[in-house]
C-alpha cells in the first residue's frame, strides 16, 4: 500500500518535472524561432547592402574609366591639360580605392551571409530537435499520467481489499467468539450431563437400597405375622 502510494507520488512529481522541462523547451524553441527570423531579416538587409555596394562598384569602374579618358585627353592637350591631368589622376586613385573598398565589403558580406546561412541551418536543426524533444517530453508526460492513474486505481483497489480483509477479520473474530461461547456452553452442558448422570446413579443406588429394604421389611413382616399367628392359636 505504501509502495503504491509512493509510486503514484513519484509519478505525479515526474509529470510536474516533465511539464517544467516542456515549458523550458518551448521557450528555447521560441527563442530559436525568433533568432531565425532575425537572421533572415539580417540576410535580407545584407542583400540590400550588397546591391548598393555593387552599384558603388559599378560607379567606381565608370569613374575610373572616365578618369582614364580624361588623362588621355589631358595628355593630348599638352601643357594646357597638365592641371586637368593631375585632377584626373586623383579621381582615378579615388575610384580605385572605392573599387577596392567595395570589393572588401562584398567579400565581408559574402562571409557574413555564409555564416548566417550556417547559423540558420544549425538553428533549424536545433529547432527540429527541440520540437522532437517537446513531443518526446509530452509523450513521456502522457505515459507518466497513465501510469499514475493506473497506480492510483491499484492503490484504491488495495485499499478496498484491505477494508474487506479487515471486515472479514472482524467477522472471523465474531465467529471465533461464537465458537468459544459454544465450546464453553458445551463444556457446561457436559458438566451438567455428568452431574445428572451422577445423580441418576445415586438415585438408582438409593432405589435399589429402598427396594432391598422393602423386601427386608416384607420378609420381617411375614415373620412377625407368622409369630402373631402362633400366639393367636
Amino acid at each position: 500500500m505504501e509502495l503504491a502510494a509512493q509510486t503514484a507520488s513519484q509519478g505525479v512529481e515526474a509529470g510536474q518535472i516533465g511539464g517544467v522541462a516542456n515549458e523550458k523547451m518551448e521557450s528555447v524553441g521560441k527563442i530559436s524561432a525568433d533568432n531565425m527570423k532575425q537572421i533572415t531579416g539580417l540576410n535580407e538587409q545584407m542583400a540590400e547592402i550588397d546591391k548598393i555596394v555593387r552599384l558603388i562598384s559599378d560607379i567606381s569602374s565608370q569613374t575610373n574609366l572616365l578618369a582614364l579618358n580624361a588623362a588621355i585627353e589631358a595628355a593630348r592637350a599638352g601643357e594646357h591639360g597638365r592641371g586637368f591631368a593631375v585632377v584626373a589622376q586623383e579621381v582615378k586613385n579615388l575610384a580605385g580605392q572605392s573599387k577596392l573598398a567595395t570589393t572588401q565589403i562584398e567579400e565581408l558580406i559574402r562571409t557574413i551571409q555564409s555564416k548566417s546561412a550556417d547559423t540558420v541551418t544549425s538553428i533549424e536543426a536545433a529547432y527540429k530537435e527541440i520540437h522532437e524533444g517537446i513531443a518526446s517530453v509530452n509523450k513521456t508526460i502522457d505515459v507518466l499520467s497513465s501510469i499514475t492513474s493506473h497506480v492510483t486505481e491499484i492503490s484504491d483497489g488495495i485499499s478496498q481489499v484491505m477494508v474487506a480483509t479487515k471486515d472479514e477479520e472482524v467477522l472471523m473474530n465474531r465467529v471465533q467468539e461464537g465458537i468459544g461461547v459454544m465450546n464453553s456452553e458445551s463444556e457446561k452442558n457436559l458438566a451438567r450431563m455428568e452431574e445428572i448422570s451422577h445423580r441418576m446413579d445415586e438415585s438408582r443406588h438409593a432405589t435399589d437400597d429402598i427396594a432391598s429394604s422393602s423386601l427386608e421389611i416384607a420378609r420381617l413382616s411375614g415373620n412377625l405375622k407368622k409369630q402373631a399367628d402362633r400366639f393367636s392359636l
